[in-house]
C-alpha cells in the first residue's frame, strides 16, 4: 500500500499553464504535479487519492491532467457516469476518476468505497467540502491513512505574479498583482478569469471598481443557482454586509438554524467566500449587479436590523456594508452614525462615510457642516470652506455655529487670522460670545483686543453659558493664556497654555481648532527661551493626534524651530521633511514657519548656496502673509536671513507692520523680546552697530521685569563689545553658556566664534573656539524624531589610503568642501570655528601638497577631490 500523505497547497488551482511547460521542469513540484508525475511514471501502480478543494480551487484540472496520463499510457478510465453503468469492474484493469463526487449519486459513491479496499485500485476523487455525505467523509478518511489527500487552497501573492507574467509575456508589475489578489482573494479560477480580462483592457484601473468580466459573472450564476434560490440568497446577505454565522443569517434569510448552516456551507464551498465571511469582491460585486435594486434595498434594511439589535457596532458594519449607491434610509442612519464615531480618530474616513450617508439618502444641508468639519481637520481646506459656506450661506440653521467655526479655523490655517476673528465676530454677534469661545483669541493675536483684560471671552459667565466639557475648558485656558502673554513678562501664559493642552489630550484628535494649545504653548515657551519645554508639550500633542491630521504639520515644525535654537540643524531637518510628508502641500501659515526654517538652517549653517536658492521662496512667502503675533518667530528669522543677503529692504515695510503691531497691544515682553533678537542679529550682519543699539536698549529696558530679557540684554552687550573688538573672555563665556541653557546653543557658539575670531591673543582664541565647538557639539546619540532610532554610526574615512584624497587631512578635506563651494575664510572658521588666520594655513598647505600654482589650479584640483565618488 501507498504511504501516507495529507498534501495543503495554496497555489494548486488552475495548473493547465504549468502542466503545459512540460514535466521535469520543476525542481520542487507542488503536489498536484507529483501526483500527475506518479501516474506518468507508473500508470499501473496502486493509486488511492482524494483531492478536496472549494469550487474554482482547480481540482477538475488536477483530475483532468491525471486522466490524461492514464489515457496517454493506453489505461482504461472511467468516470462516476461510466463507472454506473459499467456493471461489474475489475480493480485492476481499470482506473476510477470521479470528479465533484459532493454531486455523485450515493450508489456510485459506495461502489467507488468498495474499490478503494481492493489493493490493486486506482482511484481519484475531488470533491468540495459541502455537502459532506457519509461515504466521502469515509473516502477521506481512507485516502489519509492509505493514500494521499491533497487539498487545494488559494494562490499566493506570488504564485499570482507568476501567472500575471504568463499572461503579460513579461514581469508583471507588483500593482496588478496587488490588485487581482485583492479583488479575487487568490482563487484560482477567479484569478485566470481576471488576469485575462485585465491583460485584454489596458489600461487597467487598479484602485476603482473595474466591470465584472462576462466569464465571471457567467461563473457566479452557475454556482449560485437560481436568482430567487437559498444559495442566492444566502450570498446575497454576505454581500450586504451580514456576518457569517447562524445566530445572524437565520433571522436575515427567515431560516430555521439548520437550515442556515447548510446554506452557510454551501456558500463557502464556492469558493466565493473568504475567511472572514465576506465576499470575495468580484464575486460580491457580480451579485450586486446581479440582483435587483429594491431586492437589495430590502435586505440591506433587514440585514442592518438584524446586525444592529445583536449589537454590532456601526463602524464595523459601515465597513462591512462597503460603498453601496442605495438610496436606504437605515443605510444613510448607519453611515452617519458610523462616522460621528470615526471622525476622532480618522476625519477623512468620517468625511466619506458622511458623503455615503448622502448617497444613501441623508439630506446634503443637514450633514454639510459636519463633512466640513471633517474636511478641515483631514487638511482639505478647500473642501471645508466650500461646504461651510454652504451652511453659512443659509443662516439660522441648527449647524451655523458648526460651519463658521470651520470657516474661522480653517481662514486662521491658511493665515488669515484677522479674517477669522471677523468671521467669529460675526457668529458672537448673531448668537452670543458664547457660541464663539474663541473669538477673544483671534482678535488678540491680530492686535485688536476684544476688551479689557478680564472681559468678554474671560469673564465667569462666559463660561457658565457653555457646557463644562473638556472643551470648553480649553477654549476658556487657551483666550486667558494668550492674554496673560501679553501682561508683565508673560510668565503665566506658558501653564496655563499647557494646561489647555493637557485637557485636550483625550479628546482632541477630533476637536477643530484655529490654532492648537501646544503650538500656542510652544510658541510662547520659544519665545521665552524655554525649548525643552515646548519640545515636551508638542511631543505630547503629536503623540495624542491634537487637533487632527491638519495640525501634525505645525507640530512637527514648531519642533523643528526648537532644534535649530539649539543648533541640531539634522534633527530639524528631519522634522521639515516629516511636515511635508504629513501634508504634500502645506497650508500658508505653515508654509511661512517652513520657509523660516529653510533659510534659518541654512544661514545658522553658513551654507551660503542653499540660503541664496531659499531666499525667492521665502520672501514670496512673506509677501502673501498676513503678519499677527503667533508668525512674529519666522518673521523674525527671515529678516535676519535678509539681512545676510543684503535683501532687507525688501522685508523693511513687514518689520515695521511687525512694530506697529507690537506696539498695538502694549508691546508685551514676551513677544517683543525675541524680535528684538532678531534685531540684533540682523545689525551684527549688516555690520551696523547703530542699528543693533535701539534692540539692545529695548532688552535692557524689558529686562526689568523678565529674565530671559535679561539675559537677551547681556548677550547684545558682549556683542557690542565684540563688534567693537574688546573681548572679555569670561564674560563671552558666561553669556554664551547662558545662553545654551535656555535653548540658543548656537547663538552663544556663535557669539564664542567671533569673539575668538576678533581676539588678538592666541591663547584666548583657542580657549573660544574651543567653547564655539562645545556649545554647538549637538547632544549625543541623537533621535531620529520619525522612527525614534539612533542614526547609524558614521561611515569610515575614505582617506586613510590611496588616491590625492590620502594627502589631504580630514580637516583640509572639510577646509577643501567649503572653498569650493564658495565660502570666504571668514565664513569657513565661523563654520569650523577656527581662525581665519588657520583656514589660510590649511589651503597653502593644500596648495603645496597638491603641487599647484594659481588659485584657478588649486579649485580645479579641489573640485576633483571633493565631487561625489572620487
Amino acid at each position: 500500500m501507498r504511504p501516507t500523505r495529507t498534501l495543503e497547497t495554496a497555489g494548486a488551482g488552475t495548473p493547465a499553464g504549468v502542466v503545459a511547460e512540460g514535466r521535469g521542469e520543476v525542481a520542487n513540484p507542488s503536489p498536484w504535479r507529483r501526483l500527475v508525475d506518479g501516474v506518468v511514471t507508473d500508470p499501473h501502480a496502486p493509486l488511492l487519492a482524494a483531492v478536496a478543494g472549494d469550487g474554482g480551487s482547480g481540482k477538475s484540472t488536477v483530475l483532468a491532467a491525471v486522466r490524461s496520463a492514464y489515457l496517454d499510457a493506453g489505461a482504461d478510465v472511467l468516470s462516476a457516469r461510466s463507472l454506473l453503468a459499467a456493471g461489474s469492474v475489475d480493480p485492476g484493469s481499470v482506473a476510477v476518476v470521479v470528479d465533484d463526487a459532493h454531486t455523485v449519486p450515493t450508489p456510485v459513491l459506495d461502489r467507488v468505497r468498495d474499490l478503494v479496499e481492493h489493493p490493486g485500485a486506482r482511484v481519484v476523487a475531488a470533491y468540495r467540502a459541502w455537502p459532506r455525505p457519509a461515504a466521502i467523509a469515509g473516502l477521506e478518511r481512507v485516502a489519509r491513512e492509505r493514500g494521499t489527500h491533497l487539498q487545494l487552497g488559494r494562490l499566493d501573492w506570488l504564485e499570482i505574479a507568476r501567472r500575471a507574467s504568463r499572461h503579460l509575456g513579461r514581469s508583471a508589475p507588483p500593482s496588478l498583482v496587488d490588485h487581482v489578489l485583492r479583488v479575487t482573494g487568490g482563487v484560482p479560477g477567479l484569478v485566470e478569469l481576471v488576469l485575462t480580462d485585465c491583460v485584454g483592457r489596458r489600461p487597467v484601473d487598479l484602485d476603482g471598481l473595474v466591470p465584472v468580466p462576462w466569464g465571471l459573472s457567467v461563473r457566479v450564476d452557475a454556482e449560485l443557482g437560481d436568482a430567487d434560490g437559498p444559495l442566492r440568497a444566502m450570498t446575497l446577505a454576505l454581500a450586504l454586509g451580514a456576518t457569517a454565522d447562524v445566530g445572524t443569517l437565520a433571522p436575515v434569510l427567515a431560516c430555521t438554524p439548520e437550515r442556515t448552516r447548510e446554506l452557510l456551507g454551501a456558500a463557502r464551498a464556492t469558493g466565493l467566500v473568504l475567511d472572514d465571511g465576506s465576499l470575495v469582491p468580484v464575486a460580491r460585486q457580480a451579485v450586486l449587479e446581479g440582483t435587483p435594486a429594491d431586492r437589495c434595498a430590502d435586505v440591506l434594511t433587514t440585514v442592518i436590523d438584524v446586525e444592529r439589535s445583536r449589537g454590532t457596532g456601526a463602524v464595523d458594519l459601515a465597513r462591512r456594508v462597503g460603498v453601496l449607491p442605495l438610496p436606504v434610509p437605515a443605510l444613510a442612519t448607519l453611515l452617519e452614525e458610523a462616522a460621528g464615531d470615526v471622525v476622532g480618530s480618522d476625519p477623512a474616513q468620517a468625511g466619506e462615510l458622511y458623503a455615503q450617508a448622502v448617497d444613501a439618502g441623508a439630506p446634503a444641508p443637514a450633514l454639510a457642516a459636519r463633512r466640513a468639519e471633517c474636511a478641515a481637520l483631514a487638511g482639505d481646506l478647500d473642501v471645508a470652506l466650500r461646504l461651510a459656506d454652504e451652511v453659512v450661506a443659509r443662516p439660522g440653521g441648527p449647524d451655523t455655529a458648526r460651519a463658521i467655526h470651520v470657516t474661522a479655523s480653517a481662514l486662521a490655517h491658511r493665515g488669515l487670522l484677522a479674517r477669522s476673528a471677523d468671521v467669529y465676530g460675526w457668529l458672537a454677534e448673531i448668537a452670543g460670545p458664547a457660541a464663539a469661545p474663541l473669538e477673544p483669541l483671534t482678535r488678540l493675536g491680530t492686535g485688536r483686543p476684544p476688551g479689557a483684560l478680564g472681559a468678554p471671552g474671560d469673564a465667569p459667565g462666559a463660561v457658565r453659558a457653555a457646557p463644562p466639557t473638556l472643551l470648553a475648558g480649553a477654549q476658556h485656558l487657551m483666550v486667558r493664556g494668550v492674554r496673560e502673554s501679553l501682561e508683565a513678562d508673560g510668565a503665566g501664559a506658558l501653564p496655563t497654555l499647557s494646561q489647555a493642552s493637557a485637557l485636550l489630550r483625550s479628546t482632541g484628535r477630533g476637536t477643530l481648532l484655529p490654532d492648537t494649545p501646544a503650538a500656542l504653548a510652544a510658541l510662547v515657551a520659544l519665545s521665552s527661551g524655554e525649548s525643552a519645554h515646548a519640545e515636551a508639550v508638542l511631543d505630547e500633542a503629536l503623540a495624542s493626534g491634537l487637533g487632527g491630521p491638519v495640525a501634525r504639520p505645525r507640530h512637527r515644525l514648531l519642533l523643528g524651530w526648537s532644534a535649530m535654537l539649539r543648533g541640531h540643524f539634522d534633527v530639524a531637518r528631519g522634522h521639515l521633511a516629516g511636515a511635508v510628508r504629513d501634508r504634500a502641500e502645506l497650508e500658508p501659515r505653515d508654509q511661512l514657519v517652513h520657509h523660516a526654517l529653510v533659510v534659518g538652517i541654512a544661514r545658522r549653517s553658513n551654507d551660503l548656496a542653499t540660503l541664496v536658492r531659499a531666499w525667492p521662496a521665502a520672501r514670496e512667502v512673506v509677501l502673501r502673509s498676513r503678519l499677527d503675533l503667533f508668525s512674529l518667530l519666522p518673521l523674525g528669522e527671515i529678516a535676519v536671513a535678509a539681512a545676510r543677503l543684503g535683501e532687507s529692504d525688501q522685508l523693511a515695510p513687514h518689520v515695521i507692520e511687525a512694530d506697529v503691531l507690537l506696539d498695538r497691544v502694549g508691546r508685551p515682553v514676551l513677544w517683543a523680546t525675541p524680535m528684538h533678537w532678531y534685531g540684533v542679529h540682523a545689525a551684527i550682519l549688516r555690520e551696523r552697530p547703530d542699528e543693533l543699539q535701539p534692540h539692545a536698549t529695548a532688552l535692557v529696558k524689558a529686562a526689568a521685569t523678565s529674565r530671559y530679557a535679561a539675559l537677551l540684554a547681556d548677550a547684545g552687550r558682549v556683542w557690542l563689545h565684540v563688534l567693537a573688538g574688546k573681548i572679555d573672555p569670561g564674560a563671552v563665556e558666561h553669556v554664551g553658556r547662558r545662553l545654551a541653557d535656555v535653548g540658543l546653543g548656537w547663538d552663544g557658539s556663535r557669539l564664542a566664534g567671533h569673539a575668538a575670531a576678533r581676539t588678538t591673543d592666541h591663547k584666548v582664541m583657542v580657549a573660544l573656539m574651543q567653547l564655539a565647538r562645545d556649545l554647538h557639539r549637538p547632544r549625543t546619540g541623537p533621535v531620529r524624531p520619525e522612527t525614534g532610532e539612533e542614526p547609524a554610526p558614521a561611515a569610515a574615512s575614505t582617506t586613510e589610503s590611496g588616491g590625492p584624497q590620502a594627502r589631504l587631512s580630514e580637516r583640509e578635506l572639510e577646509v577643501a568642501r567649503l572653498v569650493v563651494a564658495g565660502h570666504t575664510y571668514r565664513e569657513i572658521s565661523e563654520r569650523l570655528y577656527i581662525s581665519a588666520k588657520t583656514v589660510e594655513h590649511h589651503v597653502a598647505r593644500m596648495r603645496q601638497r597638491l603641487g599647484v600654482g594659481s588659485r584657478a589650479e588649486l579649485l580645479g584640483h579641489l573640485r576633483a577631490l571633493v565631487s561625489p565618488g572620487s
